[in-house]
């Protein structure tokens, strides 16, 4: 019996997170892009703020007022981009679809925000600051930690117009990088370079194990061994993509729990701080 190289899958259904005016046009660009090269059905994902509500007239009154000045400015923002969504993947050839997830209406939320782990790829930008203090968005790391999709997040400057020909992939041998690793298969075997930035020497062996693994998949493999403290493991892995020059930063997410990523910093957190190149990143 003739064993066969399992194929890597292809990304056939793309979910853009639609998040604000000012990333709008390159993770648009980036998941047309990515329909294009794949062949991929595109979802546009818009949420919309919760109203918040805030009391109004005497202590003790039931009576409240609506704060949804941020919530209409959305809506409108929604009504400008949707077009501008479909005529892009109608002219690439591209079926799309435009989803609108409303907070207030619980039903119609669970069942919109649904759709982001029935997906193969979700590309949002860089999380940024809030600058509404009462204001609560569907915010890029929670997509990351909720949906348990790959997430392909763009910062600014940072445009992916295409398959990536250098990619760069942090590995440590734990289960978050192992899963954004072979998550990011589809645009492993494409590109002309992947290097594996292994973090610590200890784990020569791991990381030769990753090697074989891919290239078994037909990915062209270097190792970078990074003899760097851990803490400072997120500022050596971005200097060592902008010395390689990689279009992509391979990375797993959140490998500790959430509130240690909070209290202790982090790789991941650093990295989606402070990335000047495109990164897919799976928890």
């Amino acid at each position: 019996m003739q064993c066969r190289t399992p194929q890597a899958e292809s990304y056939k259904t793309v979910l853009l997170r639609v998040a604000d005016e000012a990333s709008f046009d390159r993770t648009l660009s980036a998941a047309v892009a990515l329909g294009r090269a794949f062949g991929a059905h595109v979802i546009a994902f818009a949420a919309l703020p919760r109203t918040i509500l805030i009391p109004a007239g005497m202590p003790g009154l039931p009576d409240v007022v609506p704060l949804d000045g941020h919530r209409r400015a959305t809506q409108a923002l929604h009504a400008r981009l949707a077009p501008i969504f479909r005529h892009r993947c109608e002219t690439e050839g591209l079926t799309a679809e435009w989803r609108v997830a409303d907070p207030d209406d619980m039903t119609r939320w669970a069942a919109a925000a649904g759709v982001t782990r029935s997906v193969d790829l979700i590309v949002a930008p860089t999380p940024t600051v809030k600058h509404h203090p009462l204001v609560t968005e569907h915010d890029t790391e929670d997509l990351l930690l909720a949906s348990g999709r790959p997430v392909l997040l763009l910062p600014r400057g940072g445009d992916l117009r295409g398959r990536p020909e250098r990619i760069l992939v942090a590995w440590n041998a734990g289960r978050e990088a192992a899963r954004a690793v072979f998550d990011a298969l589809p645009l492993l075997r494409s590109a002309r370079v992947v290097t594996i930035a292994s973090v610590s020497g200890r784990r020569a062996r791991s990381t030769n194990d990753l090697a074989c693994a891919l290239q078994r998949h037909g990915v062209s493999v270097l190792i970078n061994e990074i003899d760097v403290a851990v803490p400072e493991a997120g500022t050596a892995l971005l200097s060592t993509a902008k010395a390689e020059g990689s279009e992509l930063l391979v990375i797993g997410g959140y490998g500790r729990s959430r509130f240690a990523e909070l209290a202790l910093g982090g790789t991941t957190r650093h990295v989606l701080r402070h990335t000047h190149v495109p990164v897919l990143v799976s928890h």
